[in-house]
């Protein structure tokens, strides 16, 4: 997903979020590219790599939003702004510290002590599509 495309799209997913704080995720997947990181390993040319990074955040705020709901995600996304970008398999553990009612702090303080890792499957855009073709099975 190109940049303006994950401004765009996050914008329609995630109503309460700001261009601010969405637009700092798109400058952390660029500044994981030009650390070395890649998504799941496996390097890229840097806009490819970037592109990787956004549609992997973009999956999993998705999904976030589905399981914790809309006011969870928006939190998740609202992090940016403390500066607290985290990688695709730590967003769910933190959007559960969110909406247990915890903060930008004790998330911090998982990272710190290795327990915001979720090692699953990282969500991916075939994922996003795979869900909104079957709910709108379900709605037929």
């Amino acid at each position: 997903m190109q940049p303006e495309r994950f401004l765009r799209d996050m914008k329609r997913l995630c109503k309460a979020c700001s261009a601010e704080s969405i637009e700092t995720w798109i400058h952390w997947a660029r500044e994981c590219v030009g650390a070395k990181q890649y998504l799941n390993l496996i390097p890229l040319p840097d806009e490819q790599a970037v592109s990787a990074w956004l549609d992997s955040y973009y999956a999993s705020f998705y999904f976030i939003k589905q399981e914790f709901g809309a006011e969870t995600a928006a939190k998740v996304v609202e992090l940016s702004r403390s500066r607290l970008c985290l990688y695709p398999f730590e967003l769910r553990t933190a959007a559960q510290v969110l909406k247990d009612g915890g903060g930008a702090a004790q998330i911090q303080q998982r990272m710190e002590d290795g327990t915001l890792e979720d090692y699953g499957k990282i969500p991916a855009m075939e994922d996003v599509k795979n869900n909104i073709r079957a709910r709108k099975g379900k709605e037929l």
